[in-house]
Order: C-alpha cells, then sequence, then structure tokens
C-alpha cells in the first residue's frame, strides 16, 4: 500500500539515551519516567542499544545490586539502523526478522531519530482502518501461567520464546498479564517474601530461621486487563493501544481467552503489506 509516508515523518525525534558507563538503576528510572521499553548508548556517537528485556532478564539473573552493574555489560552493540527516506512497511519488515521492536534512523553519521513500534502502529492506526479485523490479525495460541508460578519461570519462558508478555489464567479465564516492563520496573521497591520457623529444643529454648520465597507473577501480573471484541478493527485495536498506553488487547469469548492482539500482530501486518 503506497501512502508517501516515511521513515522522517512518523519517527521520534527527541531519543532518550544513556552513557555506557551509566548504572542500571539509572537505565531503569529513566524508562520508567518516560515510558519508553528502550534507550539508545551514546558516547559521543551511538554504541548500542538497551531494552526492558535486558533489564528484565539481568533482575532474575544477576546477584549483584543494580547499581553496581553497567550499561555496556547488558547492552546490545550489533544495532540495525535504517535511513530516513525508508517506508514505514519496510520498516515493519526489519523488526520481525530481526526481532527488534526500534530502528535508528541515520543519515550519514548523524543520528535523526528512531521508528519503534508505538509509531508504527500509530501509522497503521492512520492508514490502515476498515481493511482487517482483530480476529484475523491476533494471535491464537497464547502462552499463559498460573499466577503461582515463580517470576523467574516467567522472564525464561519470555526470552526462551522471544515474547513480550504472558496471560495469567484461572479455570482458563484471563484473570492478569506479566510484561517485561512488570518485571524490570514493576518489581522496584518491592521485597522478597519470608516465612519464619520458629522450633523449640529439649531444653526450651526457641530458635527461628527465615527462607526467602521466590517472587510469583502474582506479586506483579496486571490485573486491569484492557479487552477488545476479535470483530473490531485492527486498526482501531491499535489506537486503543496508544490511547491506554498497553502494548496488547485481550480477547475474550464468552468469558474465555481466545486470543491477543500485540503491537508486533499489527507490525507484522504492515510488513505484510509492504
Amino acid at each position: 500500500m503506497e501512502t508517501g509516508i516515511t521513515a522522517k515523518d512518523i519517527m521520534e525525534k527527541e531519543v532518550p539515551a544513556v552513557s555506557q558507563n551509566d548504572q542500571l538503576a539509572r537505565v531503569r528510572n529513566i524508562m520508567l519516567r518516560r515510558k519508553t521499553n528502550k534507550l539508545l548508548v551514546h558516547d559521543d556517537e551511538l554504541k548500542g542499544i538497551i531494552t526492558e528485556k535486558d533489564v528484565a532478564r539481568t533482575l532474575t539473573e544477576e546477584r549483584r545490586p543494580i547499581d553496581e552493574v553497567r550499561v555496556r555489560e547488558i547492552m546490545t552493540r550489533s544495532l540495525i539502523t535504517s535511513k530516513p527516506s525508508k517506508k514505514p512497511e519496510e520498516l515493519a519488515e526489519i523488526m520481525i526478522n530481526n526481532k527488534i521492536s526500534g530502528i535508528p534512523i541515520i543519515q550519514g553519521e548523524k543520528l535523526l531519530g528512531m521508528v519503534t513500534k508505538k509509531n508504527l502502529v500509530q501509522y497503521c492506526s492512520d492508514y490502515y482502518r476498515g481493511l482487517t479485523k482483530v480476529e484475523d490479525q491476533m494471535t491464537k495460541e497464547v502462552k499463559t501461567m498460573k499466577e503461582l508460578q515463580s517470576l523467574f519461570h516467567a522472564e525464561k519462558e519470555m526470552r526462551e520464546k522471544g515474547i513480550s508478555r504472558i496471560v495469567i489464567t484461572k479455570e482458563e479465564k484471563p484473570v492478569g498479564i506479566v510484561t517485561e516492563r512488570n518485571i524490570s520496573l514493576a518489581t522496584r521497591g518491592l521485597k522478597p517474601n519470608k516465612i519464619t520457623y520458629k522450633s523449640t529444643d529439649e531444653e526450651g529454648n526457641i530458635h527461628k530461621r527465615q527462607r526467602i520465597l521466590p517472587m510469583i507473577v502474582g506479586d506483579v501480573m496486571q490485573t486491569d486487563l484492557k479487552t477488545i471484541n476479535k470483530k473490531s478493527d485492527a486498526a482501531k485495536a491499535g489506537e486503543r493501544m496508544i490511547q491506554e498506553g498497553v502494548g496488547s488487547l485481550i480477547v475474550e469469548e464468552k468469558g474465555k481467552l481466545a486470543g491477543i492482539i500485540t503491537k508486533t500482530d499489527l507490525v507484522n501486518f504492515l510488513a505484510e503489506n509492504k
């Protein structure tokens, strides 16, 4: 589909960035404050990118405090960039093929901005209305978990399966959702659950010992689920995601989970229309 729109028309011109030597704690705080899931790494020149996925993996695996972990240790150095003349559909194809969510736009050696999935979804909402329905683009095979399963297991599943969210169900009904953002940002300030055991020896002395329980998905899951009818216009679903500030909408049928439509699904739709 030809719209005459290029990367320079939809890109974000003000792109937040951090230094290779910044602490992971600062990265997490900037992501939370700017409501972004990725930051460019820039020291005089573009060095790489750090994402919520990187932060989530580090928080579940790293034993050091996050103010001791530096950006350079976990950032992605090999960047895929593009020119400002690229069409949105071409950028969508690059994102899908390389499993990335943002493309820096470069002219010569100058960074002009960045195109993200959010920008492409907004473009889809503006130019692709009435062309496809939610049921045609949604993901039907949704990864689900129970709320008592461990947060570490949830992050591992996301990483190994290349997904960004897991729907939490109870008796086949969706009751919550856990995303990379929940793991990397919403764990801020949460304290591990502790259980205290008491025992008395033969002399009547009381002994105490504590066990730290692993965090579970129920500790951080979102319960205010955003839903949509499968017969709705997919472009309008994209508009709702932008308005609600979410990356997905749950699709229910007769109160049960029927699927999920995500920003990635809409980016994939654009890629197919290149």
